[in-house]
């Protein structure tokens, strides 16, 4: 794969994100998406942010749901198969920027 090489104002612009974004063109319309590089890190220097007892207590006190109830809360909320999530596909994630 050949390396596009971006003129400096769009270079800059890139290098500022910090998260995953798409990438649309003067209509709006997704051209890619881009992800910034990553630092490697050492995963040996990351700590749990719950200790081995703080997840069993959670464990004995928290109430479990069946995936069938779930679904018919979500439903209840609206947000079930009448009323679908908006459809990324459907709806380009650049129109914000156009309204």
């Amino acid at each position: 794969m050949e390396p596009i090489k971006l003129p400096p104002e769009a270079a800059s612009q890139l290098r500022a994100i910090q998260e995953f974004r798409y990438l649309c063109d003067e209509n709006g319309m997704v051209i890619g998406r881009f992800m910034p590089w990553a630092q490697p890190f050492d995963v040996r220097k990351l700590e749990p942010p719950y200790s081995e007892e703080e997840i069993e207590q959670a464990k004995r006190r928290t109430v479990w749901y069946s995936t069938a109830e779930v679904l018919a809360h979500l439903e209840n909320l609206g947000c079930g198969e009448s009323n679908p999530p908006v459809n990324l596909f459907g709806v380009s994630p650049c129109a914000a920027l156009h309204s």
